[in-house]
C-alpha cells in the first residue's frame, strides 16, 4: 500500500455539523479538523432548541426545514471538496480562508484550475438572525407575571402567547420586530375567530375575547417601545377590536329556592348546588372562591357575620355581609369549600341541573363575532355556570336597592360602568338582609 493511500485511510475526509454559541445565540457550523488544523465555516442556521437532529439540522417541526438543510448539506459538500483536494496532495493544508475562498462560487473554476465543473447554486439560507417576535414576548411575559405579582390577570397574557405561537405554526412564518403592521393585526383576528382543531387556541371567539387578546397585544407594543426595541406605527395601535355588553343570565331568588328544594341522590350533587347558591350570596370570581378559608369570615360589633378578603384580579378588599341561607351552607360544610377546576365544575353544574330537569324554559342568547350577532335558542340550564352566581348576586342587590358604594366594595368591582346596568338607588347594610330568603 502506498503512503498515500495509507494516510488516506487513517484520516477522515468529511466534515460535520456542529453547534457553537457566538453572543446570545447558538449557531450551525461546518467543522473539521486535521491534527492542528481546523476549519469553523459558518452555514448562518441558527440552532433551535429541541427541533435538532443528533447530527445537527432541524428536524421535521422546523418550517421549511428541507431547504434549510439542503442550504447546510450544500455548504458541507463544498467544504468536503475543499478538503479531499487537500487531503490529495503530500503535504495536506487545511486553511479557514482558503476554503472560504474555494466554496465561494465566484473563485469555483479558479480552484477547479480552469476546468469547467457543475457548480449547483447555493440556496438561500431563510433562517434570520433578526431576534423573533415570541423571543421578545418570553421578556415581555415575565416582566408582567412580576408586574402582577403571577395573579390571575396573567392568564390573558398567557392566552396570548398560546395564541401567538399557533398563529406562527398557522401561517408558516418565524414572526419579527418587522411583521408588526396593519395586516398582522388584521391576519391575527381572522386567526382568533376562525375555528381551529389542531391547535391549543381553538378559535372561534366572540368580540370580547378577541378584544381581550387584542389588549394584551398592545401593552405588549407599548412594552416593545417603552424599551427601545422598535418603533410601531400609530395605525397598529388605532386597530380596533371592540367589545360588546354580552347577554346577562342571573337566577331569581325563585330559581335558587327551587335548587334549594332539589331532593338529591348523592352528596356530590348537593354540593354543587350548595356552592352554586352560595356564591349567588357572595358574588365571588372562581379564583377568589375556591381560596375561600374560615378565617375570612368575621364578626361585626353587631355579631353579624361578613367575609373580607382580597379581590385575587383586582387586588381590592372585598366586604360581603353574610345573611342565613349563607352562614348555613358554609356551616353544612365546615367552611371547606374545596371544588374542582373551575372548567370542570362548569361541567358538573350543566349535568345536575340537567338531571334533576331545573331551568328547562328556552332563552335566546346573543354573541358577536367579527361584528356579526349570532343569535341562538339554548335551554336557560345551558347558559347556567359558578358565574352567573356572581352576576345573580349584583342582579339581586340591585332589585334591593343596595347602594353603589357598599355593592363595588362587595364585589371588588373599580369601575361604576361595570356595575350600571344592575344599579338602583338606595342605602346600608340593612338592604343585604333583604337578599337573603325568606
Amino acid at each position: 500500500m502506498s503512503g498515500r493511500s495509507k494516510l488516506s485511510k487513517i484520516m477522515k475526509t468529511q466534515s460535520q455539523f456542529t453547534t457553537t454559541k457566538s453572543g446570545t445565540y447558538e449557531y450551525i457550523y461546518v467543522y473539521f479538523r486535521l491534527n492542528n488544523q481546523v476549519l469553523r465555516i459558518k452555514t448562518g442556521n441558527r440552532v433551535i432548541k429541541g427541533k435538532m437532529t443528533k447530527e445537527n439540522v432541524y428536524t421535521t417541526s422546523v418550517t421549511n426545514y428541507a431547504v434549510l438543510n439542503q442550504a447546510m448539506r450544500e455548504i458541507k459538500r463544498r467544504v468536503d471538496d475543499y478538503i479531499t483536494t487537500q487531503l490529495s496532495s503530500v503535504k495536506p493544508n487545511i486553511v479557514q480562508k482558503d476554503c472560504e475562498a474555494y466554496i465561494d462560487e465566484k473563485n469555483w473554476i479558479r480552484f477547479a484550475e480552469n476546468v469547467a465543473i457543475y457548480k449547483p447554486a447555493l440556496p438561500k439560507i431563510a433562517v434570520e438572525n433578526e431576534k423573533a417576535l415570541l423571543e421578545y414576548y418570553t421578556e415581555f411575559f415575565d416582566f408582567k407575571q412580576r408586574q402582577l405579582a403571577y395573579s390571575i390577570g396573567c392568564k390573558d397574557y398567557k392566552s396570548l402567547n398560546n395564541a401567538l405561537n399557533d398563529f406562527q405554526a398557522d401561517i408558516g412564518k418565524c414572526l419579527h420586530l418587522s411583521d408588526v403592521n396593519m395586516n398582522f393585526m388584521i391576519d391575527f383576528r381572522n386567526f382568533l375567530v376562525a375555528e381551529h382543531k389542531q391547535y391549543k387556541t381553538k378559535g372561534g371567539m366572540n368580540d370580547n375575547t378577541v378584544n381581550k387578546r387584542f389588549t394584551c397585544l398592545k401593552a405588549f407594543i407599548s412594552w416593545l417601545e417603552h424599551n427601545n426595541h422598535t418603533t410601531i406605527k400609530k395605525e397598529v395601535y388605532d386597530f380596533k377590536a371592540p367589545a360588546y355588553a354580552p347577554d346577562i343570565f342571573a337566577l331569581t331568588k325563585e330559581d335558587i329556592k327551587a335548587m334549594q328544594a332539589v331532593q338529591t341522590e348523592n352528596k356530590t350533587h348537593r354540593k354543587v348546588l350548595d356552592f352554586l347558591i352560595l356564591n349567588c350570596f357572595l358574588g365571588l370570581r372562581y379564583a377568589d372562591f375556591c381560596l375561600l378559608k374560615k378565617e375570612y369570615f368575621k364578626q361585626d360589633n353587631e355579631g353579624d357575620y361578613y367575609l373580607n378578603l382580597i379581590n385575587t384580579k383586582t387586588g381590592t378588599e372585598i366586604t360581603v355581609p353574610l345573611g342565613k341561607t349563607a352562614r348555613e351552607i358554609l356551616e353544612r360544610y365546615n367552611f371547606d369549600l374545596t371544588i374542582t377546576t373551575g372548567q370542570n365544575f362548569n361541567r358538573m353544574i350543566t349535568e345536575v341541573l340537567k338531571k334533576y330537569e331545573l331551568f328547562a324554559d328556552n332563552v335566546i342568547t346573543h354573541r358577536r363575532v367579527n361584528r356579526v350577532i349570532i343569535t341562538e335558542t339554548k335551554l336557560r340550564r345551558d347558559v347556567i355556570h359558578f358565574h352567573t352566581g356572581r352576576r345573580s348576586f349584583i342582579t339581586i342587590a340591585a332589585n334591593q336597592n343596595i347602594p353603589l358604594p357598599n355593592l363595588m366594595s362587595a364585589t371588588g368591582q373599580r369601575k361604576i360602568s361595570t356595575l350600571q346596568r344592575y344599579m338602583q338607588r338606595s342605602t346600608s347594610k340593612e338592604q343585604f338582609k333583604k337578599m337573603d330568603l325568606d
